[in-house]
C-alpha cells in the first residue's frame, strides 16, 4: 500500500504479473491549515505560536528540514511554554544521566526532552530513536511533541494527530513537491485513534501552494539498469573504454574486478578515487613510511592524507579527519572523550554542531563510507604490487581499529548492533552471554538466559533487550 500512486508502468515485465488497485479510500481524514509569514525569520515564533494552539494531550510532530535547524530551535525558542508538563519518568531520568555522561550535558536532544520534548533523526543511534519513538507512541509516556526531519517520510510508524511543517524542504535545498509534501501531511491522523489528522503549514511567499491532486504520481516497474555498472556486472564491458583503462592501470582482470571491488562500489567512485590515489600516492607512501619507523606517531596525517584522496571537500577539513582520529583510537573513546578533546583543539567551534557531527561520523561515516574507501585504495596498493610492510602499517595503524571498534568481522557483536544496542554495551554483553548464537532466536534465548546478569550496560541497552526478551 502506497499514497497517491495512481499506476505502475511496465508491470508485463514480470513473470507473473500482480494487479494493480487504485482507490482513493482513506480510514483517516487529512485536513491542512496554513499560516502565512511575511519572512524566514517568523518561522520559528511561528512554530511556537501554533503549539500553542495544540492541546498538550495530543500528539504532535515538527518537521524540521535538517538537523542543524533542529537544534536552532530548541537552542532559539521557549521550549517551556510549548511542551508538556512531565512527571517523573525513570527511563528518561536514567537517560538523561546517560546521555549527558556519555555524549554532552550540552547535547540538544537533553535539553529538549528536560523540557517535554522528543527528537528524531537520522543521525542518532538506533536505539536512541527506538526508543523515542516508543515513548512518542507510548500513551502513558506523556511526551506528545516529536520534533523530526524526513525520517517521517520514510515509514516510521506514529500516532500522531498533528504535524507542524516549518519548512517545506527536504535537506538544505530540496524542495517539497506535492507528492512529497502530503506523504509528510499522511502521517497524522491513525485508525481508531486520530480520525482527523491536522496539518500545519508555516508557508513564506517564495514557498510552494499545494494541491492534493497534484500529488498523484505513476512509478515505472524497471528490470533493467542502462547503467556502466549493469554492463560491467553482466560481461557487456568492452563497449566502455574508460573500464578497460582502469583494469589495465591496476593491471588486474575482469574477474578479478568483479569479484573484488564491483560488489562494494560504483565505477564511478572507483575511477574518481583511483586518480585521486594516483595524484597523492607518493604522499601516502612518505606517511605510511613515516608510521612504519616511528610505531609511536600519530595516524592523523594518514587520516588527511587518506580523506584528500577521498573526498574533494575542504569545508572543515581539519576539524572532521581530527575526530575520525579520535574515533579511531583502538581504546574505545565515548562521544564525550571526543567532544572535550576536540574543544581544545578547536575552541571557537559551535557545541551543538560538534556535537552532531561526533554522532554522525561515529554512526555512519566511518563504518559505511570511509573504511570501505580506505579497503579500496589498500587494494591499490596491492595492485601496484607496493611494499607489504606498506599495507600492513596501514591496515594495523587504522583499518585494524575500525574492524574492531565497529564489528566488521564481527557478526554476532554486529546483530547486536544492528538491533539498536549501544556499541559502548557491546562487549560487556557478549562477555556475559557469549557467542554461541547465529540467529535472532538463538540470541534471545542467552538474552534471557543471563537477563539478570547483564546490571552494568545503558538505559539505551536496557530498552533494546527489554523488548527483545519480554
Amino acid at each position: 500500500m502506497a499514497p497517491f500512486i495512481s499506476g505502475i508502468e511496465n508491470l508485463d515485465k514480470l513473470q507473473d504479473t500482480p494487479v494493480f488497485y487504485s482507490t482513493n479510500y482513506s480510514p483517516v481524514v487529512n485536513d491542512v491549515i496554513t499560516y502565512d509569514i511575511i519572512s524566514e525569520d517568523d518561522r520559528l515564533g511561528y512554530v511556537d505560536k501554533v503549539l500553542n494552539t495544540i492541546p498538550p494531550n495530543e500528539n504532535t510532530l515538527i518537521y524540521f528540514p535538517t538537523v542543524k535547524e533542529i537544534d536552532n530551535y530548541i537552542s532559539n525558542t521557549t521550549l517551556k511554554n510549548t511542551g508538556t508538563v512531565l512527571n517523573r519518568n525513570k527511563i528518561l531520568d536514567d537517560f538523561i544521566s546517560w546521555g549527558k555522561r556519555e555524549i554532552h550535558p550540552e547535547w540538544s536532544i537533553i535539553k529538549a526532552l528536560e523540557n517535554g520534548f522528543l527528537v528524531h533523526h537520522g543521525q542518532l543511534p538506533l536505539g536512541i530513536r527506538m526508543l523515542e519513538l516508543s515513548l512518542f507512541n507510548d500513551d502513558n509516556s506523556q511526551y506528545t511533541r516529536l520534533i523530526c526531519t524526513s525520517t517521517l517520510l520514510e515509514g516510521v510508524n506514529t500516532t500522531a494527530k498533528n504535524i507542524i511543517i516549518s519548512k517545506p524542504h527536504r535537506g538544505h535545498r530540496q524542495v517539497f513537491d506535492a507528492f512529497d509534501f502530503y506523504n509528510l501531511v499522511g502521517r497524522t491522523g491513525r485508525l481508531y485513534q486520530h480520525f482527523l489528522g491536522i496539518a500545519h503549514y508555516i508557508k513564506s511567499p517564495k514557498d510552494p501552494t499545494y494541491h492534493k491532486e497534484q500529488a498523484l504520481k505513476s512509478i515505472e516497474f524497471e528490470l533493467t539498469d542502462t547503467s556502466i555498472d549493469m554492463d560491467i556486472n553482466f560481461g557487456n564491458y568492452t563497449q566502455h573504454p574508460e573500464f578497460i583503462q582502469v583494469l589495465q592501470r591496476l593491471n588486474i582482470t575482469y574477474d578479478e574486478y568483479k569479484s573484488q571491488i564491483a560488489r562494494k562500489h560504483r565505477f564511478s567512485t572507483v575511477k574518481y578515487l583511483l586518480e585521486k590515489y594516483d595524484h597523492n600516492k607518493s604522499a601516502l607512501i612518505d606517511i605510511l613510511n613515516q608510521l612504519n619507523k616511528n610505531k609511536a606517531k600519530s595516524k592523523l596525517e594518514l587520516i588527511r592524507i587518506l580523506t584528500k584522496i577521498l573526498e574533494d571537500k575542504k569545508y572543515d577539513f581539519k576539524l572532521k579527519t581530527y575526530i575520525v582520529n579520535r574515533l579511531t583510537y583502538l581504546r574505545r573513546q565515548s562521544v564525550f572523550d571526543v567532544i572535550e578533546a576536540t574543544k581544545q583543539s578547536y575552541p571557537k567551534e559551535n557545541i551543538s554542531s560538534l556535537i552532531n557531527r561526533t554522532i554522525r561520523l561515529k554512526n555512519s561515516y566511518i563504518e559505511f563510507e570511509f573504511y570501505s574507501k580506505v579497503c579500496l585504495i589498500q587494494f591499490f596498493m596491492k595492485c601496484d604490487k607496493l611494499s607489504q610492510y606498506l599495507t600492513d602499517t596501514l591496515h594495523d595503524k587504522l583499518l585494524k581499529n575500525i574492524e574492531i571498534l565497529y564489528y566488521i568481522n564481527s557478526p554476532n557483536k554486529k546483530m547486536l548492533k544492528d538491533m539498536g544496542v549501544y556499541d559502548g554495551d557491546i562487549d560487556n554483553i557478549i562477555s556475559i552471554i557469549g557467542n554461541d548464537f547465529s540467529n535472532i532466536t538463538e540470541l534471545q534465548e542467552l538474552l534471557k538466559k543471563y537477563y539478570s546478569k547483564m546490571n552494568n550496560i545503558s538505559v539505551v541497552s536496557r530498552f533494546i533487550i527489554d523488548r527483545l526478551v519480554n
